[in-house]
């Protein structure tokens, strides 16, 4: 009977948070920051999976046969749609608000597109996007997506730190392309460009720069109600 009083009164309490959240301008942050970090570890262990499976592949002379890309591509695409999965369900199914939901779920484009574009060289093998797999060894787009969802949390937090993580992601954006378009347009390429090239494909391949950005950003959200 008390038990049933406890839930009664609970969610009454949601209730009355939620109508408060509507009528004013408070912008809860728990129930984000559960959301984005467990996407974020998830995102990790992915990229970390496939790391080790390359690094155990170079080590067991197993790297470059064609079973091991056939493994890369299947696993690459099965990892990167488990971020996904998680993310609707902590959505849906973790207690925050109404507004932290409403929030999380136009969010939701983000890390859909991100996964979309980690999983692209692996997906063109399968269909014709050869074209756009070109396109995003030149352009990070996966960057340029992290840019527009950290300007989004900017937006609904109103705290200059995420603006100052925007323009990080910026940054990032602007030197992969520049040493990108140097690396294509140079006729004789010098050993900085080649080994910054190399470094840079290995760290986009494996989210480095993601990794960082989300970090900060899981980092800086309070657990509390900004007012």
């Amino acid at each position: 009977m008390e038990k049933k009083i406890q839930d009664h009164l609970n969610i009454i309490k949601k209730t009355i948070g939620d109508t408060r959240y509507i009528l004013d301008d408070a912008k809860p942050a728990v129930g984000i920051k559960k959301v984005l970090y467990r996407w974020l570890i998830l995102f990790v262990v992915s990229n970390l999976i496939l790391f080790i499976y390359m690094k155990a592949s170079l080590y067991l002379d197993f790297f470059g046969k064609k079973s091991y890309y056939q493994i890369f591509r299947l696993s690459n695409i099965i990892l990167f749609c488990i971020p996904i999965m998680f993310y609707l369900f902590y959505v849906y199914r973790m207690d925050m608000t109404v507004k932290e939901k409403d929030f999380l779920k136009g969010f939701m484009i983000f890390p859909l597109l991100i996964s979309f574009f980690k999983m692209l060289n692996s997906i063109s093998y399968y269909l014709d996007i050869n074209t756009m797999v070109s396109l995003y060894d030149t352009i990070p787009f996966d960057l340029f997506v992290a840019f527009i969802a950290i300007y989004q949390l900017y937006r609904y937090f109103d705290d200059k730190k995420y603006k100052y993580v925007a323009y990080l992601a910026l940054i990032f954006v602007i030197m992969f392309t520049l040493i990108k378009y140097i690396a294509i347009k140079m006729i004789t390429l010098n050993t900085v460009i080649i080994n910054m090239n190399n470094l840079l494909d290995i760290m986009n391949t494996y989210s480095f720069f993601l990794m960082i950005l989300f970090g900060l950003v899981v980092l800086f959200i309070k657990e509390e109600t900004y007012e």
